[in-house]
Formats: structure tokens, sequence, C-alpha cells
């Protein structure tokens, strides 16, 4: 019975990738690279518009994965996206500008993208498709049965730009100047600051605690974990001031423009939706802003252990570190359902 159960599986699995083939359109572009097969992806989502690098990677990821096991080498081109990714570029220059690049190099480094448009053996995605097995956004991965999967796919598809890898270890080397063992603390302020306003666009998204909980959680795990520093990836000035205030030089972080979702953190208020919220980032473009928050994750998922909200930059993050931190705890509250107007 197990033997059959098991052909059932690979028949549906095989019927599935047959499915997904689909989405995709051969083409040929010339006599190159006669021994190599391209799959060239885009985001083709109908949430793309609402998506930012991180969930652009992982809605990636899946696709990556499928392509490098049936021999294809796996290259991305976002300015083939239905819709522009405002979260990642300027939208004057979707369609115009590869956003991908910006951050990262493509999975295979040797092969350039103008390469692939003179080979001969090309798929050109066409249609949204991804198999959701490989799929991990938000979700927790520690109990995942595919880890082992997604962080062999990290590793073997995202790189980083070589100037930006360069900043992740300069900053590091200052921050980090003491030498001493550093717990890594993650916080998504904005995951707050949107249930708490009953947002329809965070339907579905975790739950994140307020900034007086974290304090006391940070403390508790500083102590359990026999830490006396730590590093903290925040997207809110006030929780970081805050945060900072209270733990002094144990706060590590890296100073960089960041949103006011909160007036004052420690009581809860929120700034205004129509507020100051951005004044630190309006004139920053949607680049810098990818740039400072991947060196951040990158920073983060070289500490020795981690304790962070639910989020695919956390995510990323944890699969980044391949397994190597010393303790690892994701503060799981439940997601949050929007209740309507």
């Amino acid at each position: 019975m197990k033997k059959i159960s098991e052909i059932t599986k690979f028949i549906s699995a095989e019927r599935d990738y047959r499915l997904r083939c689909s989405a995709f359109k051969k083409c040929s572009y010339g006599d190159r690279n006669r021994n190599k097969k391209f799959r060239v992806l885009c985001n083709k989502s109908p949430r793309a518009q609402r998506q930012g690098l991180l969930s652009t990677v992982f809605a990636m990821l899946p696709n990556m994965i499928e392509a490098r096991a049936h021999g294809y080498v796996p290259m991305v081109d976002l300015k083939r996206n239905s819709r522009s990714q405002g979260m990642l570029q300027d939208p004057c220059l979707a369609k115009k500008e590869n956003a991908w690049e910006y951050y990262f190099t493509q999975p295979d480094k040797e092969i350039s993208l103008e390469d692939v448009r003179q080979s001969r053996y090309v798929e050109e995605q066409i249609q949204h498709c991804a198999n959701l097995l490989y799929y991990i956004g938000d979700r927790c991965p520690q109990t995942e049965p595919v880890l082992p999967i997604i962080y062999k796919a990290v590793h073997q598809n995202i790189h980083l730009q070589p100037l930006l890898r360069e900043r992740v270890f300069r900053e590091k080397r200052e921050l980090f100047a003491r030498g001493e063992k550093i717990l890594g603390v993650g916080i998504r302020a904005g995951y707050r600051a949107g249930i708490m306003n009953n947002l329809a666009g965070f339907n579905n998204h975790p739950i994140v605690g307020s900034c007086a909980e974290y304090i006391k959680e940070i403390e508790g795990k500083l102590r359990e974990w026999d830490y006396d520093s730590f590093f903290l990836e925040i997207d809110d000035r006030k929780y970081l001031e805050e945060i900072k205030k209270y733990f002094g030089k144990s706060c590590i972080y890296l100073e960089r423009p960041r949103i006011h979702y909160f007036k004052d953190a420690l009581n809860d208020i929120q700034e205004p939706l129509e507020g100051d919220r951005m004044i630190e980032l309006e004139d920053v473009s949607a680049r810098r802003r990818n740039e400072d928050y991947l060196v951040e994750l990158y920073i983060l998922a070289q500490c020795h252990s981690l304790y962070a909200s639910r989020g695919t930059g956390h995510n990323f993050s944890f699969f980044l570190n391949h397994n190597k931190y010393s303790h690892v705890h994701f503060m799981d509250d439940g997601e949050f359902h929007y209740k309507g107007c």
C-alpha cells in the first residue's frame, strides 16, 4: 500500500508540474548555449503591486527550485512583470530596468540576460504559477518538511550584488567591533500599525506585539540565552528609540531612514495615517530603502541567535543563516483577519 501511495503522489506531482509548464512560452533567440536550457522568471502574481522585495524573493523561489530540478537555469527579469512593483523601484523605471539586478545577481552569476536573449532553448514566463509546497512567505519556517530544499535554493540562487555584499561586511565589522556573541532581534512594527488600523491589505498577516511587550521579551531572551548585547532590525523610529533608551549600549542597530508608524511607542499611540509617517523617507528612493533593509537582514543572519516576529524578511534571515543559530524563536501570536469596514 505504501508503494502504491508513493506512486500516486509521484503521478500527482508530475501532473501538477506539467500544468505549471503551460505558464511558460518556448522561445529560441539564437545559437548560443546549445547545451543549456533557460527559464526566464518574473512576478506575474495578481498581488505583485503590493509585494515588497522579500515577498518577491519567496515568490521566485518555487519556480527556481523546479527549474533546477528539471535541468533549466533560472533567470529573473522583472521588466516582464504584468504590474509594476512600486516597493522595488520607482514606477517610472518599471519595464525599463530589471529591479532584481539592483539587489541580486542572476541565479547563475556567470550568465547574463543578454546572453540568454541570444540562446537557443529559452522558456519565458507568461502566467503566474508556483508550487505552493515550496512557498514560505510569512509562515514560520522552523517545522516545514521542505526546509533543506529552501536552504539549498536560497544559497544556490540568491546572491547579493558585490557592492551590497561589501557594505554588509563593512557595516557588520563596525557594528560588532567588540567581537562578542550577539542576539539578533527582528521586529515588524508596521504589521502592528496596519492591523491596529484594520487595513484590508494586512489580512492574514502575522499579529505583532507592542513595543512594551517586546522590551520585556528581549530582556527575557538576553537572560535566558545568556547574551549581553543584541542587534535590532526594526522598521519604526519610535520603537527603536524606546528600545535603545531602555537597553542603552546593549542595543546595536544600523542607522538608516525609518518610517514613523508610532507617535508614542510605549503607549501604543500611532502616528495618524495622514501625519508625518514618511518624513525620513520622503527623498529616499525605493531602491535605497531596500538596500538598507537587505543590509540589516544579512547582518541579522550573521548573529548568533534569532528572536523575531514572523515575516518574509525575518524568514529570509533564517534561511540565510543556514541553521547555524544557537537558538531560534519566532513570535507567533496567530494571524490578523480583516473585519471589514
